[in-house]
């Protein structure tokens, strides 16, 4: 065991000391923010947060696969990255809070399967209904610790929310009390490898800690499970422009007996994050010194992914975002801004079919067995699976307290929510978010 007391123990160059200090700090910091944090609720990518979060690359919108600037994005963005570290080592800590405003809306005259309720309609939204959802702010925690083993290699450990979604319907008149709540942590052991001065590759291990509860609030249960995924990707100097890609493996959770879909009887749920492919391109310090703009291109593959597949299709997302870095009378500061664009994500009803998952039907007490139909899945894509803000704007900044301490914020707006299902549901949607991470480079 290290600690104070104990002789220096360097292996294969590596400072086992410094890392088992920065190991212990950061999860002990990772799960005072987890305790606090409520919710995690759905972002702009779907359910998926990518880097929109973290403390630096939060403030512009996202982009990160190229020239992150904290550890967070170079662990959950493209693991090649970590050879850009300055320095020996970097630890962050930090977390953001997150509040959606979600509502749904249904016309007059129209219930669940497009008619008032009756006998065949159990009306889980009544017609005529515009309900609010009530699901409330949540906090998203960070921790990063990266270490240099030497001049090529860059070894990091890291913690964050990685996806999540949710809603809850329950004292709002005309709806059943529907209520969905996915939280997905993920944990990132990630190394990078520069092969020659221009060109960095690395790979990462992700192991996923999710919990999930969706459905009614009586048919429905919160479970926990895990699974595991990984990228890999890789940087190109060019010169005046440096380029970076990665590909995302799935990463396949199943909850066990999540939701009761016959009297008594709880069935299991399989969700799948999706596979990615994504590619930036960004300039470089010889093209502008102290300025830097960067754009990524993001391809989701939702349409192969458990769960998913069956309401929302494959989406492509552009971002860009920059930063300007200026001395000051209290110390170097950093500007930063992002824009963000994704494609329609919520499939049309002729492509939608007749299961949600693993569920062909649910129980509905004092309803009955209720059958999966493209109008269940269209209710269920209006109020507990919402995701679909299109655009997002993002600003921050960044402070050096001291040399080797640094200060970011971040504040982003994801809006241009707004879907309408067979001219029966609709439902309108944004995210405002602020977050901060402290970086201590050492």
């Amino acid at each position: 065991m290290l600690g104070q007391g104990h002789p220096q123990l360097i292996l294969g160059g590596v400072d086992m000391q410094r890392l088992h200090n920065s190991f212990i700090g950061m999860v002990a910091s990772s799960l005072v923010l987890t305790s606090i944090s409520t919710a995690i609720l759905a972002g702009p990518k779907g359910s998926e947060f990518d880097l929109t979060l973290t403390p630096a690359s939060g403030g512009m919108e996202g982009v990160g696969v190229v020239r992150p600037q904290d550890p967070v994005a170079m662990l959950f963005g493209n693991p090649s990255t970590l050879t850009q570290l300055n320095g020996d080592n970097a630890f962050t800590i930090g977390g953001t809070f997150v509040s959606p405003d979600l509502r749904s809306h249904t016309n007059d005259g129209v219930g669940l399967f497009g008619g008032p309720p009756g006998p065949t309609n159990p009306g889980i939204v009544a017609p005529g209904s515009r309900g609010k959802s009530d699901f409330g702010e949540g906090a998203v925690p960070h921790a990063a610790a990266l270490h240099r083993i030497n001049p090529d290699m860059v070894v990091g450990i890291g913690l964050t929310g990685i996806s999540g979604l949710g809603s809850d319907f329950r004292n709002e008149a005309g709806f059943a009390p529907l209520i969905a709540d996915l939280k997905l942590f993920g944990g990132n052991m990630v190394v990078g490898y520069q092969v020659t001065p221009e060109l960095s590759i690395g790979g990462a291990v992700t192991i996923g800690i999710g919990a999930l509860q969706a459905g009614l609030a009586s048919n429905s249960a919160s479970v926990n499970a895990f699974g595991i995924g990984g990228t890999v990707g890789a940087t190109y100097d060019a010169g005046l422009i440096q380029l970076g890609g990665t590909y995302k493996s799935p990463l396949d959770i199943e909850y066990k007996r999540v939701t009761e879909t016959s009297q008594g009887v709880f069935s299991n749920l399989d969700l799948e994050q999706p596979q990615e492919v994504t590619f930036g391109i960004a300039t470089t310090d010889a093209f502008m010194k102290d300025t830097f703009v960067e754009v990524n291109f993001r391809y989701k593959n939702w349409d192969d992914a458990n769960g998913y597949q069956d309401f929302w299709k494959d989406q492509y997302i552009f971002s860009v975002g920059g930063q300007h870095r200026m001395p000051t009378r209290i110390g170097p500061v950093t500007l930063r801004a992002g824009y963000s664009y994704s494609s329609d994500l919520a499939k049309d009803r002729k492509d939608l079919g007749n299961s949600f998952g693993n569920f062909t039907q649910v129980f509905v007490p004092g309803q009955g067995v209720l059958p999966v139909t493209p109008a269940f899945i269209e209710v269920a894509q209006t109020t507990i699976t919402n995701g679909f803000w299109s655009q997002g704007v993002s600003f921050g900044i960044g402070y050096d307290i001291t040399p080797k301490l640094t200060l970011d914020l971040n504040t982003s707006y994801a809006f241009d929510g707004n879907e309408s299902f067979s001219g029966d549901l609709r439902s309108e949607g944004s995210i405002f978010s602020a977050g901060m991470g402290l970086t201590w480079n050492f």
